[in-house]
């Protein structure tokens, strides 16, 4: 993984390609654990004040249970041989599809067509020419906003005016009084409030009417968004 905040820097996590190699098929049970001990280190760097985490790796594989499909290639004709890919030996004219290596174009690579293997019973193997080992996700993990949170924290009653103390973790949040906590239209204060720095609101009641009834106070975002409600009786202290 590479990070980025004021500079850069670069960490290494996880063993998925050894355990492949040691546990064959039984690597899908620890894909999952793998999967939560990166996500832990992501957040952690994120926590600890890195911007950005990009995370990569050096390859795919394959795991078939029972072994990939042999594919005979003849020692002598090869240098070097793996389950998913060989060294050429010299100008030999193996019977096999070969490629250039990258970093020597002198250097043939000959790779077993579709998901086939040079060894018997490879049930987890990499190295060749297919989708699962050449096409490589990135994936970029970035440090988000804040979700905003916001807690009720008081509710207390003078004739029909309610006074309500929010804790919360944002600014520009509004407190109302509903008969119906889901339903904007059923407020029955004179105005909605915005909650003050202080994390307090003032709310009165329109009408004497409503004096006694079951109400939610509603504390809500910018966009109208239900952060959190508590019921009431209109007029009583809660």
């Amino acid at each position: 993984m590479t990070l980025s905040g004021d500079g850069g820097g670069w960490t290494e996590s996880g063993k998925l390609d050894a355990l492949g190699h040691s546990l064959d098929t039984l690597l899908v049970r620890q894909i999952d654990p793998e999967i939560d001990s990166l996500l832990d280190r992501i957040s952690g760097l994120l926590s600890a004040g890195w911007s950005k985490v990009r995370v990569v790796t050096d390859h795919g594989w394959l795991l078939l249970p029972g072994g990939l499909p042999k594919i005979e290639l003849s020692p002598h004709l090869v240098a070097t041989k793996w389950s998913r890919c060989a060294a050429v030996r010299g100008s030999s004219a193996p019977n096999i599809p070969t490629y250039p290596w990258y970093w020597n174009p002198l250097l043939r690579i000959a790779s077993p067509p579709g998901i086939g293997a040079f060894m018997a019973n490879s049930e987890y193997a990499h190295g060749g020419i297919s989708l699962q080992e050449c096409v490589v996700p990135e994936l970029v993990v970035e440090r988000g906003e804040e979700a905003v949170t916001a807690t009720i924290a008081e509710i207390s009653w003078r004739g029909m005016r309610c006074r309500v103390t929010v804790k919360s973790n944002a600014k520009a949040l509004q407190v109302d009084l509903r008969l119906n906590w889901k339903q904007a239209d059923s407020s029955i204060v004179v105005a909605v409030k915005e909650l003050g720095s202080n994390g307090e609101a003032s709310l009165a009641v329109s009408d004497d009417k409503h004096e006694g009834a079951a109400a939610s106070v509603v504390v809500t975002d910018i966009v109208g968004r239900v952060l959190d409600s508590k019921p009431t009786t209109v007029g009583e202290d809660a």
